[in-house]
């Protein structure tokens, strides 16, 4: 059975500037990359030479980030930023934008803005160096807000485990909406990066695929980050809905 959250009943107390910022950015670089690159690749297709030359470029590839940084190249810093915001396809930028969503409003609220932002860039950063760390022979560029998002799920988990996630479960042609604790939910995703992670570093790291590590290292930082990070005590005027 697959799971896919669909929103979560958990209110917040402000409005997510921060969150509908960085969902609007990743759509508008989407948006660039169509008009100048085509749309076949964005529904699957093959890429094009020319987005996979700007996905060289500006996505973090692991043996020249690693390169740079030791030779104290600090150009070798921009791409684990960068490439937070470019995506492969429409499927891969969906589903990370949709988790985004649906948490990111309640660690921003959480954190508040400034904060919230500050926070998700250095788990995406993290989550790259991680990648980079078990990757360091790749020379395919890993480019994706996972690693971000990953940090958002794990301070998500700790900080709101039983918040209620209502999911969509599918089972080959058999569909219905259930509603499980955030626990449960951020727990089996979890689950399934370590596997995942652990079941990749039998591969060939040019091969390709999803950056699990990355997910895990932002997860981590999303841990400590709930475990540490002051609250946002703001006074708020009107309570807001689960979802902005």
């Amino acid at each position: 059975m697959q799971l896919i959250p669909i929103y979560d009943d958990n209110p917040t107390k402000q409005f997510p500037y921060v969150t509908i910022s960085l969902i609007t950015i990743n759509v508008m670089v989407f948006g660039y990359q169509i008009l100048n690159y085509g749309t076949g690749w964005a529904l699957g297709g093959p890429t094009p030479v020319a987005l996979f030359d700007f996905i060289l470029e500006y996505g973090a590839v692991p043996i020249s980030v690693l390169g740079g940084v030791q030779g104290m190249n600090l150009d070798s810093l921009v791409p684990p930023i960068t490439s937070m915001f470019i995506h492969a396809n429409l499927l891969h930028l969906g589903g990370n934008l949709l988790y985004l969503w649906i948490f990111g409003n309640n660690i921003e609220d959480h954190l508040g803005h400034l904060r919230f932002l500050a926070f998700y860039l250095f788990a995406g950063v993290v989550g790259t160096a991680l990648h980079v760390y078990f990757n360091s022979d790749s020379f395919v560029p890993s480019i994706g807000a996972s690693g971000a998002i990953a940090g958002v799920l794990g301070a998500y988990l700790l900080l709101y485990p039983r918040a209620q996630v209502i999911n969509l479960a599918y089972l080959i042609i058999i569909f219905r909406l259930i509603k499980l604790p955030a626990a449960v939910v951020l727990g089996f995703w979890l689950v399934l990066q370590i596997f995942s992670g652990l079941d990749s570093l039998s591969t060939d790291p040019n091969s390709g695929g999803i950056a699990w590590f990355a997910h895990l290292g932002g997860f981590a930082v999303g841990i400590v980050a709930a475990l540490t990070w002051p609250i946002n005590r703001s006074p708020v005027k009107q309570p807001r809905s689960g979802n902005p």
